[in-house]
Order: structure tokens, then C-alpha cells, then sequence
């Protein structure tokens, strides 16, 4: 090979000799953070699913053992819907009637509207004797697990983004800085070079 060829062969480095260490973090950054989400998304779903049945099971079992339905007889008549009832439901007087235990008067959701002696189905903790929501089922619990499961498998990629995004901010910014220190270095030369020229 002759030694024009020998000149005139190009780096092999190629356009490397161009990168400057911001652009190499910038290379390692987006590498990191795409593993990061390939390995993070699914161990967060399969995690955060599985902490969340656990939770939900001891739930369901507490709930099963301390709720009851019973019968709920209206005290009193219930006023009628207005306008400014969000639901068909009232706080009323009622009397429960539970099997094992005597009657005893409390308070609870009743629809509105209704006749003294209205019976309805509720349910009570059978440690307090108060009328409860009914207890959460294994289905119920089976679908707030897999929600959360879902957002927890979002959630990854979303925060990869958001510090990618940072990062380029704060690397652009380090270049312009760097840039605009080169440039104060370099423009008075070049203006003695160029600027006089005619």
C-alpha cells in the first residue's frame, strides 16, 4: 500500500474521535435504563402481585369470619330523593335481627323513600354488632391484585422515561456549558484569524 493510500485511509475509529465523554454517558444511560426496564417491568408486576393477593387473602379470611348478613327493619320512613342526594341511600333507624343474638337498634344505609317496617338484607360485624359493607370476595380480591400488578408493570417504563428525559436534559445542558467555554476560548483567535480578512 503506498503512502497516499496510506493517508488517505480513514480512521478506523471512524467518528468516534467526535464523541465527547457526555455522549458516551448518554450511550451508557439509555443502555442501562433499557435493561433496567426489561428485567424491572415484569419482576415489578409479578411482585407487587403477589404482595397484593397475600394481603387481600388475609383480608377476605377476617372478613368471612367477622361479617354476617342479617335482617334490617326500618324504624322509621325515610324522606324521599332530592336533588342534592348523591345516592338512593339514607342514614335510617333500624332494628337487626340476627340468628344467635337479640334484636338491637342501630343505625344504616337504607334506601330512601321507604315505610316504617321495610325489611332489608345488610351486613354486621359480629364483633360490634354495626352494619359492615359486605365482605370482599376472592374475586374481588383476584382483580385488585391484578390492577395493581398492572400499574406496578406501567410504572417501570414510565419512570425509565422520566429519567431518561432528565438525563438528556442535564447532559445537553453540561455540553452547551462546555460548548460556550470552547467557543470563549477559541473566538479570539479566530476573529484575529478571519475578522480582518478583506
Amino acid at each position: 500500500m503506498s503512502n497516499r493510500e496510506q493517508h488517505h485511509t480513514p480512521p478506523a475509529s471512524g467518528t468516534r474521535i467526535l464523541r465527547r465523554g457526555t455522549d458516551r454517558t448518554e450511550t451508557w444511560i439509555g443502555w442501562l435504563l433499557i435493561v433496567l426496564t426489561f428485567l424491572g417491568t415484569p419482576s415489578a408486576a409479578l411482585g407487587t402481585h403477589a404482595y397484593v393477593s397475600r394481603s387481600s387473602l388475609r383480608v377476605v379470611h377476617s372478613e368471612q369470619l367477622t361479617r354476617r348478613p342479617a335482617t334490617a327493619r326500618l324504624l322509621r320512613d325515610t324522606p324521599p330523593v332530592t336533588g342534592t342526594t348523591a345516592t338512593n341511600l339514607v342514614d335510617a333507624p333500624v332494628r337487626i335481627d340476627r340468628p344467635g343474638r337479640a334484636p338491637y337498634d342501630t343505625n344504616a344505609p337504607f334506601p330512601a323513600d321507604e315505610h316504617a317496617g321495610t325489611t332489608t338484607r345488610v351486613w354486621v360485624d359480629v364483633r360490634t354488632g354495626h352494619t359492615v359493607p359486605p365482605p370482599l370476595t376472592q374475586a374481588q380480591a383476584d382483580r385488585g391484585a391484578a390492577m395493581a400488578a398492572a400499574l406496578a408493570g406501567l410504572s417501570v417504563p414510565f419512570c425509565s422515561l422520566v429519567a431518561w428525559t432528565s438525563a438528556r436534559w442535564l447532559l445537553d445542558d453540561r455540553r452547551y456549558k462546555q460548548w460556550d467555554a470552547e467557543w470563549e476560548a477559541f473566538e479570539p483567535r479566530w476573529s484575529r484569524k478571519f475578522g480582518h480578512r478583506d
